[in-house]
């Protein structure tokens, strides 16, 4: 489809919006994937289910196409069936609107006439592909985000706010309120199961192999998100190999869209798809179902002019055509339909507390069933053997967190609902609308409320938020062993020993002047090399900057303008606050984050990417093209050419066993109680594996400072989002403050897990600090009250008047960057 883009689900679990973001959700409902922000001409549902023993086996079970404001409803499962309006309709199938086929066993190819086509594909496992036409730009809701070029705020909800996690982004997408919220699952399922790992392993990775069956298209997609996804899935899966090959079969299909056809890449791989039911063959490429049946030789089959990616599977050979004869089987043998969903004889389903099992064609239930007098009031009992069809039960009770006409039913079902203009809360009680609260990441807000979005405040009413809009600066964050997050919130490792551009506002060959420049140098150490310590060299305007070993250098240059800053420590940190709206914290070691104004968005370049809320060309190398790899996009930032290229490098944990174990029992407690009250504000997902990275990479068990630096990373995420966490032990990462209280002082020093506002101090005596400047843990003095001034050079509580005296050499001196400005003309150099 020209001009269009596509939104998918693989694997059951890994969606990829409009957008390009991408992320896991193991849902258990039905969810509104596709919606029209201001009508509902159309609305696409996806049923995930739990199809095994644990939360994370979820299965995609069917996909629902609801058009012309809910009068046609076209339902795909992941049997094949294809139901319209609930009633069995045999393929090919066209009408006004629609059009639906097959085009070889593996796939049902539906197309409308409103810009929407999508690639069901059915064999080994269920996964779907929807493309949307370029005219429906900025107007989409759901799973499949808001379809703006921008994949930062796909995490868009009914209330217009973004959520941070998956989870929280996609319970708020359910389209039944009966169903429960799940959670945000972060253990790698390979950790589980070293049996499926050792099978996962050898199968997974010819997606890497260079003269493997998928080497052909390696220049052209990078097999790496595939190869993890095939990782996550085989693991995950009861049925590891239909999981494994559907993962294989993803990559094979970009391939082709790409224009590489894989064609042999089945001949030691997934065999066992390729044997066909009597009369068919297998194909690789090709398959369009165009005149494939015996109907098309004296009709015009119309899904001839459909336009969409051939596929592989079964399919008639050359001169024979499908016909419409089905095989006859005895009631023993019969499968049963619950919901167009096949359950096939002696199996049982289990559903609202219900157990029903199929015997020669009919479901025998047992269980539980709500009675009309256990209903509370003001709730009544809506029994749905006495409706009508088409009529809604207790499945389409509006939520404060849905409303009923966002509701789409496959089924009445039986229940309690609230009286006409009352929803229920999060308690389950009936109460009004305009009395519900706001959620925001998991969290309710009473009307009235107010929180901070980044810089921004939003106000709670009537169960949506009024946001204020001012743009807000960018945070690039580069921590552990090479883990970097750019302004633009896109997640990269890259482990160079050499140094880097980390960012700079010299971007454009035609620019005259640059303000500054942020190059880090790799201090790389260890057997199994990796990023001890950085040396950090910044440029501001005519002052260059020198940070290593916890101190700084600096140096003067008549070239270049004069931009004010100043240098101070702050807990375990060091902070750099520039005028011109540049600030770094440096934690002495490995860890960086650099902020910018929202001045500078579109205006930078660097491994922290090019600030303009598009993750999608962050890997924009110095020669202006879009990398594919990180390696290729970090090398082309390299500062001089003596060092040799960073190559990929292989998971640590998988070359150190020894490590994995005791690093996911350490590493673990990111996912543990401890940060419970984070983990709906700060999605952990991310940081539990660059824990278990560099925890693996450390040469010795008694070696922490990996894995304490890399908890550390996410407590700070934390205190940035007003979440403080208290993590540190005595005998785990422990801080000592204790060595500053050995002399005799007048005060103490105290360890702040969530550091101080800000500290009244000789260098600052206003007691005014940057807005930016997050609350860092570290070692703070509590002066008494008459001697109110930290002194940072003594180290001491003094008086105002025995503060030490400033001196202009000293960029921490003076706060006031006009005071500093109107004295540069006289100042030494």
């Amino acid at each position: 489809m020209a001009c269009s883009k596509t939104c998918s689900i693989e694997g059951s679990t890994h969606f990829t919006t409009f957008d390009e973001r991408k992320f896991t959700f193991h849902g258990n409902c039905h969810y509104i994937l596709l919606k029209l922000q201001n009508e509902d001409s159309f609305v696409l549902l996806g049923e995930i289910r739990q199809c095994g023993l644990l939360d994370t086996q979820t299965c995609l079970k069917s996909i629902t196409l609801s058009t012309e404001n809910g009068d046609t409803m076209v339902e795909i499962h992941t049997s094949g069936a294809v139901l319209l309006n609930k009633v069995v309709i045999q393929l090919p199938f066209w009408s006004a609107n629609l059009t639906v086929f097959k085009p070889s066993t593996f796939y049902i190819t539906l197309q409308t006439v409103f810009g929407l086509t999508l690639q069901v594909q059915l064999v080994p496992i269920m996964q779907v592909f929807i493309t949307l036409s370029e005219a429906y730009k900025t107007q989409t809701l759901g799973l499949c985000g808001n379809y703006n070029d921008i994949p930062a705020d796909d995490f868009i909800t009914m209330n217009e706010l973004v959520e941070e996690t998956a989870s929280s982004f996609g319970n708020t997408w359910k389209s039944h309120s009966l169903c429960p919220n799940v959670k945000d699952l972060t253990e790698n399922p390979c950790a589980t199961s070293v049996i499926k790992e050792r099978f996962a392993q050898p199968w997974c990775s010819t997606l890497l192999d260079p003269k493997g069956p998928f080497a052909p298209c390696r220049m052209f997609v990078n097999p790496a998100p595939y190869f993890k996804n095939c990782l996550y899935d085989t693991c995950v899966c009861e049925q590891s190999e239909d999981c494994m090959c559907a993962a294989l079969s993803s990559y094979v299909r970009i391939c082709t869209i790409k224009g590489i056809t894989l064609s042999g890449w089945r001949s030691n791989l997934c065999q066992k798809y390729t044997q066909c039911p009597t009369t068919m063959t297998y194909k690789y490429d090709g398959l369009t179902g165009c005149n494939q049946t015996c109907w098309s030789l004296t009709n015009v089959d119309m899904s001839c002019l459909v336009h969409y990616i051939p596929v592989d599977g079964c399919g008639c050979p050359k001169g024979t055509f499908l016909d419409d004869n089905n095989q006859c089987v005895t009631p023993m043998k019969c499968p049963c339909y619950y919901n167009g969903l096949q359950i096939l004889s002696g199996e049982a389903m289990y559903e609202n507390d219900i157990i029903c099992k199929c015997n020669k064609g009919m479901l025998h239930c047992i269980g539980k069933r709500i009675q009309k007098n256990e209903c509370p009031e003001p709730m009544f009992y809506v029994d749905c053997s006495l409706l009508p069809m088409g009529t809604t039960g207790s499945e389409c009770q509006g939520t404060c967190e849905s409303s009923a006409t966002d509701c789409y039913s496959a089924e009445c079902i039986s229940g309690c609902v609230c009286p006409k203009g009352l929803v229920t809360d999060s308690s389950g009680d009936c109460i009004p609308e305009e009395e519900c609260p706001c959620m925001h990441n998991q969290v309710y807000h009473k009307s009235g409320s107010k929180i901070k979005v980044g810089c921004n405040t939003c106000v709670c009413g009537k169960k949506k938020w009024e946001c204020s809009d001012f743009l807000c600066h960018g945070t690039c964050s580069v921590y552990g062993d090479g883990h970097h997050i750019t302004f633009d919130k896109k997640r990269f490792d890259f482990s160079g020993a050499c140094s880097y551009v980390l960012v700079q506002d010299l971007c454009d060959r035609h620019q005259n002047h640059s303000t500054f420049s942020i190059v880090t140098e790799n201090i790389v150490c260890g057997i199994t090399p990796r990023i001890c310590s950085k040396i950090i060299r910044i440029v501001l305007g005519n002052t260059q900057l020198k940070l290593y070993s916890g101190k700084y250098e600096m140096q003067e240059s008549v070239h270049g303008m004069n931009i004010p800053f100043r240098i101070y420590p702050w807990g375990l940190y060091i902070i750099i606050e520039a005028s011109n709206g540049l600030m770094l914290i440096w934690d002495k070691k490995t860890t960086i984050y650099i902020k910018l104004d929202s001045y500078f968005r579109e205006k930078v370049c660097g491994l922290c990417g090019n600030f303009d809320d598009n993750q999608n060309n962050d890997f924009m190398s110095r020669g202006k093209s879009i990398e594919e790899s990180a390696e290729e996009f970090g090398n082309s930032w390299k500062v001089g050419s003596s060092c040799p290229n960073a190559k990929a490098v292989i998971n640590p944990c998988l070359n150190n066993p020894h490590r994995r174990s005791q690093a996911e029992r350490e590493c673990s407690i990111i996912n543990s109680a401890v940060f419970k009250d984070c983990h709906t504000q700060v999605n952990p997902v991310s940081y539990y594996h660059t824990c278990l990275w560099d925890t693996c990479t450390c040469e010795t068990t008694d070696d922490i400072e990996c894995l304490c630096t890399a908890i550390a990373v996410y407590a700070a995420a934390c205190n940035e989002a007003q979440i403080c966490i208290h993590w540190r032990l005595h005998n785990f990462c422990p801080i000592y403050c204790e060595y500053s209280n050995l002399t005799r002082n007048d005060y103490r020093w105290h360890y702040k897990a969530c550091g101080v506002p800000c500290l009244r101090t000789c260098r600052n005596p206003t007691n005014k600090c940057s807005e930016w400047l997050p609350r860092l843990e570290g070692c703070y003095p509590l002066c008494p009250a008459d001697l109110p001034y930290f002194d940072e050079i003594t180290l001491r509580c003094v008086s105002r008047q025995n503060c030490t005296p400033c001196s202009m050499r000293d960029p921490g001196c003076i706060t006031n960057f006009k005071e500093i400005e109107a004295m540069s003309d006289n100042r030494e150099i």
